[in-house]
């Protein structure tokens, strides 16, 4: 898109949103109901005697403060009373009147006696507080549950004139709460089971508890709305002098010349026949478009990547956000397959269609709301089925490959779905915007989506060939320091607004790094004119190495800089990857000392400094800018710069000097240390666990780190053998846990893996798991590099040794360039076993975990699918299918597919492509010009050839034959097309597309095991509804005539007089005029009709037939009618072979007899 900084002050920026908080009151909740509509409550009468008692091990309890009422503690044992106090005293929840912990899923905690105990109260520092349903005074839209076939007693309620159950406390009684009845509310006469809340309560969307505090953005979508967005001032800013303005994908000014012909669906008028719109524009294109190879492709495109109907809320009234859709496959149609796969997976249609949007990792549902669950695997497995790499394993040729026992080989498998399934965690719409198409209840759904980096899965994720996606990416421990002024360092231009975008950032009132007038990096971000004026482009990478200028040369690494008045710039690191496990880690907090611990990698600029005086625990903090992060040698050496020393602080207290250091509240070293275990479960899955020096700070440890963890992964356990409680969890070098887990101390080794030039690239890759930076952006004389002639292989070393600080560079198939680091990294438990160290994109770092950080994990997860050796092969299959044939042969298979390896198809000289895998032209190319898709004898084969398309047999008739809009309507309007044919754009009815590509209709085709997709659709009405169709628009035009494709004004229905006509045929009307030389004239006529629409297959008997029917009639137009007619009927219109008569007759069943009245 074309960017640029305005000054104007109507200029309409993005809006940058406030983290605003809402309190979950009384008053809030009311506001709440009011704004939206909807029915939100805090719900009481839940009763705890129906739970489980307190001492169950992972027991998620509740506690309320009780206010008004004597204590009357109950009477516990010592051992229960010591670990409910233990875990009172451990809360860190701010609520003042809820208390939520989880009971310990380790040891014999309880006394005996007190193990059935469900109803406790107890009193601590002279609090009382009594056990309460784990529900009690949750707030919940409860909204799902007013719907008639959702809860029975609203139907009940309505029939006895009772006021509605759910409704009445909102709109009755005015209330924030909704109390559960004890007893049946109707007539009271049993008791009102749970179990309907314990059955139901996954359905309501959970916002929190009475008393916390919500930001708006974590308000489930149905509340996100403009009118509570506005209530709560949570829409942020725009517009404005400095604002960066982009125009929007293919946006063209509006030409009021062509008249009004299109509606717009709008907040306060939405349409719902402005859907249909969608459907108009295809259609119009279809027919009209000068790029028809484009649009052809594109509709090709379009039933891989489907959008199915049902699963797509808001059809009727959105047309915008389908169209953009569509327009991926049209501008990318001879593009990359790549950016398709990316362009449809950030699409918020898709992720509606899918169901990945607003799906959020199993760390933040436990720790958010303890709950346990799972990422959405939808869209994770069918990317891979459906877009990418197919079911089974294929040569390139297409033919399936098999196992030594004859079967064939799974792509993928359960596992590797739930993995893929977290890497699709965090996706979120943009907020709604101006210039858009949208209406009230709907979020932004035209832009890409945004990811939700809190919500985004942290952990390593397995890829499809027995490594992780983030297998030969750089470590960011390896990246050269400052790399945000080396070769490759990229920007992006904020404009006027100094908040970062793809990293957290608590507001915009702080201190930034300003970039002084002999920078070298402000001179390339300014990119002067020849008048000395900065032009500002939107995105900036750096050719060359920069020397360090004034404050760049204290700091470590950057997030915004300052390049003039009211014109920030935002770092964009390199993609790069963490170890899960690693040495000499440290411990790091929060702003507010132990109340966020967790271990950190002391090599990684990831903390902040925190400066104490000898002997004392308060810090403060020196930053060149706010938010500073450095590595712990800077943040030691900054401290004693001031005369202070780093330390294990209890408080980080205000920095006098610096008005704005309340905002650094990210996190800061410490000088202790920090052991990182490895949580092993039976099923050798690994959990990382930071445990700090202190035991007693585990409990302000992050949950997803936490011993109590449930973030198991994929590891490469060495020989398949781990701890377990079969082997007495590894000879006894870890400790057995509760439930089956093994906890293991860590140790890392790293090793070099060759000690010579490996002899070929292919040994390299399959070797080295572990990528390095561009050699090129060290200083100078870092690396020595060396060519290795005809292996492929250059070497870079330092002090030319083969170590582990070795870097190869080679290309592997594809023509990507891999930085290889020559290392093996193992970690091993306790000594006895050990796995190969899996790499992470997310920090495990709450304010580290970044939206830069998700995007680079998306796309390491897209190339997963992208340049796996099936994608070749699918990919064109799945076009061949829909451009030319649905049964190609090997030879073809794999000319096509090697062209989409390739990016280069060659025929006659010329050559199609850009040489990079994945390359459409290319592919494209090879599948329209190969011999198999011109040879016209190959017509007459019938393993060759494919049913036409419904849809494409309409379009075909009428770009043919000269379809014509009469002016008062210039929109082309088929209607209903999905229900009448069976097929139409933007109407698919399921994900799987209108047939399935592998079809086999019942018969000759299968015995052949042929495959015949397009006749998984051709059942008798649909087959009657097209026939009808295109007879219609023959005899009546455009018209709703006789079951025509569409609605239409009054008149008669009289065949050649187009009364109710909004468009009609014009092929040879006037020549029709005369009925002089009618026998030449029926020749050339029916010869012309059968090249348009048979291609020149049309059977000679056929000719003769309709040639006949032509000089029968009473008049040269009734004649063309009739042949056109005739035309659409025949066997070779319907299909793309050469259709042989048997010569026999078929049998004809008797017609059935009338039944008797």
């Amino acid at each position: 898109h074309s960017c640029a900084i305005s000054e104007a002050v109507s200029a309409c920026g993005s809006t940058t949103m406030k983290e605003t908080y809402i309190k979950l009151d009384q008053a809030n909740i009311r506001n709440l109901q009011t704004l939206s509509g909807r029915y939100v409550y805090s719900v009481l009468g839940l009763r705890v005697t129906s739970l489980e008692p307190v001492c169950t091990p992972e027991l998620k309890l509740r506690w309320e403060v009780q206010d008004s009422t004597p204590c009357n503690p109950t009477l516990l044992g010592t051992k229960t009373s010591s670990i409910l106090f233990d875990l009172f005293d451990a809360s860190t929840d701010t609520n003042l009147n809820l208390r939520d912990f989880y009971f310990p899923n380790q040891g014999n905690l309880c006394n005996e006696s007190d193990t059935m105990v469900t109803a406790v109260e107890i009193e601590i520092d002279g609090v009382c507080w009594k056990r309460v349903h784990p529900a009690h005074k949750g707030v919940y839209d409860l909204t799902y549950w007013t719907r008639e076939d959702t809860h029975p007693g609203n139907m009940h309620a309505a029939m006895h004139e009772h006021p509605h159950p759910i409704k009445k406390w909102a709109d009755l009684y005015e209330s924030a709460f909704l109390t559960y009845p004890s007893s049946h509310p109707i007539d009271g006469t049993f008791d009102h089971p749970i179990s309907r809340w314990d059955n139901n309560y996954e359905s309501f969307h959970y916002l929190g508890r009475l008393g916390d505090s919500l930001r708006y953005r974590d308000l489930p979508n149905e509340l996100r709305l403009d009118q509570v967005a506005d209530y709560y001032n949570a829409t942020g800013s725009s517009g404005g002098s400095g604002v960066v303005v982009c125009g929007s994908d293919g946006e063209v000014k509006n030409d009021p010349t062509l008249g009004s012909v299109f509606k717009l669906s709008a907040q306060k008028d939405p349409s719902y026949l402005n859907g249909w719109q969608k459907q108009y524009v295809w259609t119009m294109v279809a027919l009209k478009g000068s790029d028809q190879l484009r649009q052809r492709v594109a509709w090709a495109l379009s039933q891989i990547f489907i959008l199915a109907k049902p699963s797509v809320g808001n059809w009727y009234e959105n047309s915008e956000a389908f169209l953009e859709y569509y327009d991926i496959f049209v501008k990318e149609a001879f593009g990359s397959y790549k950016d398709i796969l990316r362009r449809i997976s950030y699409n918020a249609l898709m992720a509606e269609n899918l169901s990945y949007l607003e799906s959020r990792s199993s760390a933040y549902m436990w720790e958010r709301f303890g709950q346990i669950a799972y990422a959405d695997e939808n869209f994770a497995r069918e990317i891979m089925q459906l877009f990418s790499t197919g079911i089974v394993e294929l040569n390139v040729d297409g033919s399936t490959k098999l196992d030594n026992d004859g079967n064939t080989i799974q792509v993928y498998t359960n596992e590797d779905i739930m993995s893929f399934a977290r890497a699709w965690t965090g996706f979120k719409r943009q907020s709604q915007r101006g210039n858009i198409e949208e209406v009230s209840w709907t979020a932004n759904r035209v832009d890409p989506m945004q990811i939700e980096a809190d919500w985004r899965d942290r952990f390593p994720k397995t890829d499809l060939n027995g490594g992780y996606i983030g297998d030969k990416h750089p470590l960011c421990s390896d990246l050269p320091r400052q790399m945000f002024l080396r070769k490759g360092a990229r920007y992006r231009l904020l404009g006027s607004s100094s908040m970062p975008e793809l990293m957290p950032e608590q507001s915009s009132n702080v201190i930034k790094l300003t970039l002084n007038d002999t920078s070298l990096l402000r001179e390339q971000l300014c990119s002067e004119d020849a008048l000395g004026r900065c032009r500002y482009f939107s995105l900036v990478s750096l050719a060359s190495n920069l020397e360090c200028r004034g404050s760049e040369c204290s700091v470590d690494t950057v997030r915004v800089v300052q390049v003039a008045d009211n014109v920030f710039y935002e770092y964009v690191r390199p993609s790069c990857v963490e170890m899960s496990f690693y040495e000499d880690a440290r411990k790091v907090m929060g702003k507010y000392g132990h109340k966020e611990i967790a271990c950190a990698n002391p090599i990684l600029p990831v903390a902040s400094e925190a400066c104490c005086e000898s002997g004392s625990t308060t810090a403060i903090r020196k930053s060149v800018y706010d938010g500073e992060r450095m590595t712990f040698n800077t943040a030691t050496n900054r401290c004693s710069s001031l005369g202070r020393e780093n330390c294990d602080y209890g408080i980080l207290s205000t920095d006098p000097e610096n008005a704005h250091s309340n905002y650094n509240i990210g996190t800061h070293w410490t000088t202790a240390s920090c052991n990182i275990q490895a949580k092993v479960n039976p099923n050798g899955y690994v959990a990382i666990v930071h445990q700090p020096t202190d035991a007693h700070e585990d409990s302000w440890t992050p949950k997803h780190i936490r011993l109590d963890t449930r973030n198991y992964f994929k590891v490469y356990w060495d020989n398949d053998e781990y701890p377990k409680v079969e082997n007495n969890c590894g000879d006894g070098g870890c400790m057995p846990l509760l439930e089956g887990e093994c906890l293991c101390n860590t140790t890392v080794s790293q090793d070099p893996v060759f000690n010579t030039t490996p002899e070929n690239v292919n040994v390299v890759l399959s070797s080295l798991f572990i990528g390095a930076p561009d050699p090129n952006t060290f200083d100078s004389g870092t690396y020595t590099s060396t060519a290795h002639g005809s292996s492929g292989i250059t070497t870079h070393t330092i002090n030319g040794m083969l170590d582990i600080n070795t870097v190869f560079e080679v290309q592997d198939d594809f023509g990507r360039t891999f930085f290889l680091k020559n290392s093996r990294e193992r970690v091993s438990v306790e000594g006895v076993n050990s796995f190969r160290n899996a790499p992470h994109f997310m920090s495990l770092l709450r304010d580290e975990t970044t939206e830069l950080d998700a995007q680079q994990e998306t796309e390491a997860t897209l190339d997963a699918y992208f340049y796996h050796p099936n994608t070749a092969p699918f990919v064109a299959l799945r076009l061949i299918q829909r451009l030319v044939t649905s049964n190609p042969s090997p030879r073809y298979m794999e000319t096509v597919a090697n062209a989409f390896r390739t990016g280069l198809y060659m025929v006659n000289s010329h050559s199609f492509g850009n040489g990079q895998y994945g390359d459409l032209s290319a592919t494209v190319a090879a599948l329209l010009l190969d011999r198999e898709a011109q040879t016209v004898a190959l017509d007459a084969d019938p393993s060759r050839g494919s049913l036409r398309e419904p849809i494409l047999k309409v379009i075909g008739l009428m770009r043919s034959m000269e379809f014509t809009s009469l002016p008062k309507y210039p929109a082309i309007r088929l209607l209903h097309m999905d229900q009448e044919i069976g097929q139409m754009s933007h109407a698919s009815p399921t994900v799987f597309s209108f047939f399935l590509p592998e079809y086999k209709p019942h018969g000759r085709v299968e015995e052949a095991t042929l495959v015949g997709p397009e006749a998984l659709i051709l059942d008798m009405p649909k087959t009657v509804g097209l026939l009808n169709g295109l007879f219609s628009m023959i005899k009546y035009g455009l018209a709703p005539c006789y079951n025509g494709f569409t609605s239409g004004h009054g008149g008669g229905c009289t065949e050649g007089t187009y009364q109710r006509a909004t468009g009609i045929l014009e092929y040879a009307r006037d020549s029709m005029k005369s009925t002089e030389r009618r026998l030449q004239l029926s020749e050339s006529i029916v010869d012309d009709l059968a090249t348009l629409l048979t291609a020149g297959r049309l059977s000679q008997e056929n000719r003769m037939i309709i040639k006949e029917a032509f000089n029968a009639a009473s008049d040269p137009e009734s004649g063309l009618r009739i042949a056109q007619q005739l035309l659409v009927s025949s066997a070779e219109f319907h299909s793309t072979n050469i259709v042989r008569k048997s010569g026999v007759k078929r049998n004809l069943s008797p017609p059935p007899s009338a039944s008797e009245t």
